[in-house]
């Protein structure tokens, strides 16, 4: 079963698989990178830099305390923390 037919099915599967490959990337990096924030976020709102100025620390504090008191932020917390990613529910 040679010939235009079997080519052109073989090529469309080719350039299918191709392109879900490519998307595939593209949610992967995004993912990625949203954990690399998350994490760098977390990182700052929990460690307290010993050579920060009192200001810094008030605002963490104020943030820490936004966080444990509102349910939007502690969603957002949430989802961060688990990968949450809505995007992917979408398609």
């Amino acid at each position: 079963m040679n010939g235009p037919g079997t080519v052109a099915l073989i090529m469309r599967s080719v350039l299918a698989r191709n392109t879900l490959r490519s998307r595939n990337s593209t949610g992967c990096l995004r993912r990625i990178w949203r954990a690399e924030h998350f994490s760098a976020w977390m990182t700052g709102l929990l460690h307290r830099d010993q050579g920060g100025d009192p200001f810094e620390h008030k605002l963490r504090l104020s943030y820490l305390r936004y966080v444990t008191t509102s349910t939007a932020a502690a969603t957002t917390l949430a989802e961060n923390y688990v990968g949450y990613d809505q995007l992917d529910r979408r398609r």
